[in-house]
């Protein structure tokens, strides 16, 4: 008897493998209460919804700079993730709806809300094609400019990233400086987290 294999995954393109490993991760998220219509256009055709956070919609930022180790030697990495919290119109009625702060605390026992991802910058031909074929994410390339807490370098202790125009690197795409030193953290999901007020 033949099987179906309509609900198979793509296979995983030539050259790449998964699990993909960090042998360093630096991440920091920050994430922004936006009106519900701000983001419709950039769902359109998806099969996806905003999540509903009393009446907003949630976006983020996710700015990571990795190193992979590879046989011949490793590589360093920056790149943004621009998202939009969401879950398949599909599933609506399996959604768990909590609040943005349970949300953030990872609290959405469903785990149907995710990121779709808007825009990717990143400042590696080699991430940008894995990211691009594994993920289909919308990956283009571009430039930092970064000063993020460090070990060696104790007092350094505000996160400043700015994304880089691709055309022109002497204009910004954009710059965030988070100063987290007054937060409090917070255990969520097995995972430090900060409030945001």
């Amino acid at each position: 008897m033949k099987t179906s294999n309509k609900h198979s995954l793509p296979p995983i393109p030539t050259g790449f493998g998964l699990p993909f490993y960090y042998a360093t991760l630096f991440n920091i998220e920050v994430a922004f209460l936006v009106e519900q219509a701000s983001v419709i256009k950039y769902l359109s055709g998806t099969g996806l919804r905003a999540a509903d956070f009393d009446g907003k919609a949630m976006v983020s930022f996710n700015y990571q700079q990795y190193t992979g180790q590879f046989p011949n030697g490793s590589s360093n990495t920056q790149e943004i993730e621009l998202n939009i919290v969401c879950y398949p119109k599909s599933q609506a009625k399996n959604v768990a709806f909590v609040t943005a702060e349970q949300y953030l605390r990872g609290e959405e026992q469903t785990k149907l809300m995710g990121h779709h991802r808007v825009w990717v910058p990143c400042d590696s031909d080699t991430a940008i094609q894995a990211g691009i074929q594994l993920f289909g994410e919308p990956k283009f390339k571009t430039t930092f400019a970064t000063s993020i807490p460090s070990l060696n370098v104790p007092d350094a202790t505000t996160w400043t990233v700015t994304c880089n125009d691709p055309v022109d690197p002497a204009k910004a795409i954009f710059t965030c400086v988070a100063d987290v030193r007054q937060l409090q953290p917070q255990l969520a999901d097995g995972l430090s987290k900060l409030k945001l007020e």
